[in-house]
C-alpha cells in the first residue's frame, strides 16, 4: 500500500443554498473559507503527484487537531491530551470531510466506487493533515 500524507487540517464541506448564502454574515465567511480550503488542498495533492484519483482507495484518515491545550484549568488540558490517538466522534461528519479530497483530485469523481476504509483520529495541536492509502498498483504523477 502506498500512502500519501497531505499537511492541511482538514475542513468539512460546506453547504450552500445558492449566492444568497454567500454574503451571509455568518455562512458567507465558511463558504469563503472553504473555497479557500478546497484550492489550498487541490494544489497540495498536485505537488504529491495527486492529479486523480484511482477506482478505489484502500482508506482516508483525518487528523483532526486537537483544540489548543493550553486554554484551561489542569483537567481540561488533560482531558484534551488524552484525545490524541483516539477516535475523534463529532463534527465535522467524515462524509463531509471526503467531499472536498474528491473535488479537489479532479473534475469527476464518478469513478471511485470503493473506500476501504475511512476514519477521524485526534492529532498534536496545530498537527492536522490527511492520509490518502492507495494500492501500490496506482503509479501517481504529475504528467497526464
Amino acid at each position: 500500500m502506498q500512502d500519501i500524507e497531505i499537511n492541511i487540517t482538514p475542513q468539512g464541506a460546506v453547504r450552500s443554498n445558492g449566492r444568497k448564502s454567500m454574503y451571509h454574515p455568518t455562512k458567507g465567511k465558511r463558504i469563503k473559507s472553504y473555497v479557500k480550503y478546497k484550492k489550498d488542498l487541490a494544489f497540495l495533492m498536485k505537488v504529491k503527484g495527486i492529479s486523480n484519483l484511482p477506482d478505489e482507495l484502500e482508506a482516508i484518515t483525518f487528523y483532526m487537531p486537537i483544540p489548543n491545550p493550553n486554554v484551561g484549568s489542569k483537567k481540561i488540558k488533560a482531558e484534551k491530551l488524552s484525545r490524541i490517538g483516539q477516535a475523534h466522534k463529532q463534527k465535522p461528519d467524515f462524509d463531509n470531510l471526503i467531499k472536498p479530497i474528491l473535488d479537489a483530485a479532479g473534475k469527476d469523481d464518478s469513478h471511485i466506487w470503493r473506500c476501504g476504509e475511512i476514519k477521524k483520529i485526534w492529532t498534536e495541536f496545530g498537527k492536522g493533515r490527511i492520509i490518502i492509502s492507495l494500492k501500490k498498483k496506482y503509479v501517481l504523477s504529475l504528467q497526464k
